[in-house]
């Protein structure tokens, strides 16, 4: 991805004060022991594994980077999205990396393995399936929460950057522009597609993942979106 900086023309932002990803951290070393990097890209997929998606897990008390080390070191693509706290303490500005969907956790991987893991590991007791609940089945249970490759590479890249102005929004708070998906050509955020939307006065791209959460971009300019399919 560039390394060119999507520069607030505007001044800072009054959101990103007490929450948010540290713009003076490198997301590279933030994430190189959850198995991600700026330029995170998960391997295609083997024929013989073409039913591999991407589950979205819920780990009970905290537990998510915990399962996050054991699903990468036995060779699943797990994806843990952290972020920096900022705190003052006795007068002193404190950051503390925690993950920016607590108990969340996201892994590529085939349905039996999942299964696998979720109902037969001991290991990974805590590890439970998060639920689609807008999809209802036949026998009236909602499915396993999965998301698209599309959705889940902007979202990866979006939530890599070093940008201390990303953060996660209520869709209902956004104003969109239209209904138009766009994909964001040049800065940290290249190859991010979503929709763009006005958020605390600024035009920024906004990335939803059905059922779970929207994440919202830095500001970006227009001369930096293009339209997509």
């Amino acid at each position: 991805m560039s390394t060119l900086s999507n520069v607030n023309p505007h001044g800072g932002e009054d959101e990103a004060s007490s929450i948010a990803t540290t713009h003076d951290a490198d997301p590279r070393a933030m994430n190189t022991h959850l198995g991600v990097s700026v330029n995170y890209a998960h391997n295609p997929t083997p024929a013989h594994e073409d039913d591999r998606r991407w589950y979205v897990l819920r780990a009970t008390y905290g537990r998510e980077r915990q399962a996050c080390d054991y699903l990468n070191a036995v060779g699943e693509q797990a994806y843990l999205p952290m972020h920096y706290v900022a705190r003052d303490f006795k007068g002193q500005r404190q950051r503390t990396l925690r993950p920016l969907l607590p108990n969340i956790l996201f892994v590529y991987t085939t349905a039996a393995r999942i299964d696998e893991y979720i109902k037969r590991t001991p290991a990974l007791s805590y590890l439970h399936y998060y639920y689609n609940h807008l999809v209802t089945k036949s026998d009236g249970t909602n499915p396993p929460l999965t998301i698209s490759d599309r959705d889940m590479e902007s979202f990866i890249r979006a939530t890599t950057t070093d940008s201390e102005y990303v953060r996660l929004i209520d869709p209902q708070r956004c104003h969109y522009r239209s209904g138009d998906r766009v994909r964001i050509t040049d800065g940290s955020f290249r190859g991010v597609e979503g929709r763009v939307a006005r958020i605390s006065g600024q035009q920024r791209v906004v990335v939803t993942l059905a059922g779970l959460c929207s994440v919202a971009t830095a500001y970006i300019p227009k001369a930096f979106l293009e339209r997509v399919d």
